[in-house]
């Protein structure tokens, strides 16, 4: 019991750290998550329409019209609570507070307060106190870990003068702070010891939580400059005679002849309310001459299917099952891409063990359904690598990838491709983007690996069939395995599918492939073919076909042999060889019939255990006496021979036994022969 008292407070204190820890950790989680959704948010230069209207905008630059947000700094102001609202948005799931009306509210040191402070590197106007401080405090330097006397003298989430977004191009830095409440009873330690420390209020009672992000602000207003003039501050001197015919489509009242000479500074308002020395006061919509910014041109405009970049049609035809094919994007929406010439980069690459090379060209290049270079000769690819550069001499309007659009480039073969893998292809694209010259390299996938799990040598047994299949580029897989099985003569025995490993003939029991026995069948085909037949004595041939799952299927064949000569099984009556005597087949007691003139008892041994050769008795008699004997033959026979009457051959082929046989044993001659009377 005491030992259960002394041990009950570390056993508590333990259990309350690991909840606090794992409610710590998720809040943690939870902050940068939010950071995360406040700066994906920032950068993409949107706002909530809610906040435009009366919004008092911290900007001295915020116009005072009447419509929502028409100006670049209301604009910005209406960003701040967007962004805030993001934050609290990517932050569900944690205790947070309610948002307050700033960062240095009264509830700053309390549990549960959420604050989300935004600043900028813009280089705006000055403030109202003119001291040239941009909007934003430039590069922010990190929080301050937590430590004694914390938090620090001099709040490092503070943006001088004011807080900020950013202008398209600039950074944006978004800080979360969030008060995490601790709930266990180790509260009551950490507040008497933050107490005796003298730490900060709230200590033991919460913890803060900080998290800090930076991105780039989209370019997402450089469309509204040339339609709306938002954000540029542009001056122009206008000289505008109000009774001068222009063709902007103006609506006068008036017809005053008065000459008005109004320089405008004019932050980039789209519509000018512009006062007049006359009566009459026009709201006219002033043309200006603003220069569009249109985005240079640059590469890197034309991308590739990331999951395929290079993929050949043999299997999955896509208008033919001979081209092999890169789907290029334009992903300007300004600038065309004209196609100028290629490097083509060839390995050699061959995965068919069956067929060849033979015949197999080059014959042209096509961008779409349009030939751009038709080649004159064919180029060979029976003779190995290549390494060339082809200049295309069609027009540009042929070898154009427009803007916001997409094209097949494709090289066209003689033949079937089937087994060309597109990582053995290295394309290098050349082309031109408004007057710069740029390229883009392309590169297929990797195809699958096979190879052949098959018994060596001459087999005379049960053997098993199997394969190993991989796609390890690019995280791919194996679609099929197929076994097409010849014969000798050329004929297909079985043809058998496996989908999934281990790849076995005859499928697998625990992943042990399953035996074939000579002999016996081979089993049915479960890929529409042949199967089923006896499998005999011969030399097999296997073509092992291995099939992935990419979208346009790769496939790669081998070749492998096999060679069975397994012995005949015939019944026979033949005796293993064995090293203890076995039981011999001697004659026992026989009745022989003994034809004589004189009534003889003779007495013969009844159990001879050695087979003896036929005897000769030493008193001459003239009594024939026909007597089986074992003989010493040995005979070899391939049937079996049933008899009830008991033999003296030795049928076995041929037994030799260690039990010690005389070759000639005589014949006991000493017997007594009962002669009657007057013989």
């Amino acid at each position: 019991m005491v030992e259960f008292a002394l041990s009950l407070p570390i056993l508590l204190l333990l259990i309350m750290g690991i909840v606090e820890f794992a409610r710590m950790l998720h809040a943690f989680l939870a902050v940068e998550n939010a950071a995360r959704f406040a700066v994906r948010y920032a950068t993409s230069g949107q706002w909530d329409d809610a906040y435009c209207e009366d919004f008092q905008s911290p900007h001295p630059q915020a116009d005072a019209d009447t419509e929502k947000c028409s100006s670049s700094a209301e604009q910005d102001a209406a960003r701040l609570p967007s962004i805030r609202d993001a934050a609290r948005a990517g932050g569900a799931g944690i205790s947070m507070g309610p948002a307050p009306s700033n960062k240095y509210s009264p509830d700053r040191e309390k549990i549960a307060f959420f604050y989300t402070t935004i600043c900028s590197t813009r280089d705006g106007p000055d403030d109202d106190n003119n001291d040239g401080k941009p909007y934003g405090k430039g590069e922010i330097p990190d929080f301050t870990p937590l430590g004694p006397g914390f938090p620090p003298d001099g709040d490092l989430e503070d943006c001088q003068p004011t807080e900020d977004a950013g202008g398209p191009g600039d950074k944006v830095i978004v800080m979360v702070r969030f008060n995490h409440p601790l709930i266990t009873p180790i509260t009551g330690l950490l507040s008497f010891y933050g107490n005796a420390t003298g730490a900060p209020p709230g200590f033991g009672s919460q913890v803060t939580l900080r998290a800090q992000r930076e991105g780039i602000v989209e370019r997402f207003r450089i469309s509204d400059v040339a339609e709306v003039g938002q954000n540029f501050s542009t001056r122009t001197e206008t000289f505008t005679p109000t009774s001068t015919a222009s063709h902007t489509p103006t609506f006068t009242p008036t017809s005053t002849a008065t000459k008005t000479f109004t320089p405008t500074n004019t932050f980039t308002a789209t519509k000018t309310f512009t006062p007049t020395n006359t009566a009459t006061s026009t709201n006219t919509t002033a043309p200006t001459n603003t220069a569009s910014a249109t985005a240079s041109p640059s590469c890197g405009i034309l991308t590739t299917d990331s999951t395929e970049p290079l993929y050949g049609t043999g299997i999955t035809s896509d208008g033919g099952n001979n081209r092999i094919i890169s789907l290029l994007t334009n992903v300007s929406p300004t600038y065309d891409a004209i196609l100028t010439s290629v490097r083509l980069d060839w390995n050699g690459g061959w995965h068919d063990q069956v067929g060849t090379l033979a015949g197999q060209t080059l014959t042209k290049y096509q961008l779409g359904n349009n030939d751009i270079l038709d080649l004159s000769p064919d180029l060979s690819l029976s003779t190995g690598a290549i390494n060339v550069t082809h200049t295309f001499t069609a027009s540009a309007a042929a070898r154009t990838i427009s803007k916001s659009t997409n094209a097949k480039f494709k090289l066209l073969l003689a033949l079937n491709e089937s087994y060309l893998h597109g990582r053995d292809f290295r394309l290098t694209i050349n082309y031109t983007v408004g007057g710069l010259n740029c390229s883009i390299l392309v590169q297929g996938r990797y195809g699958p690996t096979v190879t052949a799990n098959v018994p060596a040598g001459v087999v005379n047994g049960p053997f098993t069939i199997g394969a190993n299949a991989a796609d390890t580029g690019e995280a791919g897989s194996i679609n099929e395995v197929v076994f097409d099985i010849y014969n000798s003569a050329g004929i297909k025995v079985l043809s058998w599918r496996e989908t999934g490993a281990p790849y076995c003939v005859n499928g697998d029991t625990g992943g042990v492939c399953k035996t074939l026995t000579p002999g016996l069948n081979w089993p049915a085909s479960n890929n529409s073919g042949p199967g089923g037949g006896l499998i005999t004595n011969d030399n097999y041939t296997i073509y092992i076909t291995a099939k992935d799952n990419d979208p346009h299927k790769q496939v790669t064949r081998i070749i492998a042999t096999i060679s069975l000569n397994a012995p005949t099984l015939t019944p026979s009556p033949t005796f293993t060889r064995t090293n203890t005597p076995p039981p011999t087949n001697t004659p026992g007691p026989t009745n022989t019939p003994t034809i004589t003139r004189t009534p003889t008892k003779t007495f013969t041994p009844s159990q001879t255990f050695t087979p003896a050769p036929p005897t000769s008795t030493s008193p001459p008699s003239n009594t024939p006496t026909k007597t089986l004997v074992p003989s010493a033959t040995f005979t070899r026979t391939n049937t079996a021979t049933r008899t009830n009457t008991p033999t003296a051959t030795l049928l076995f082929t041929p037994t030799y036994t260690n039990s010690p046989t005389p070759s000639k044993t005589p014949t006991p001659t000493n017997t007594r022969t009962p002669i009657p009377p007057g013989g």
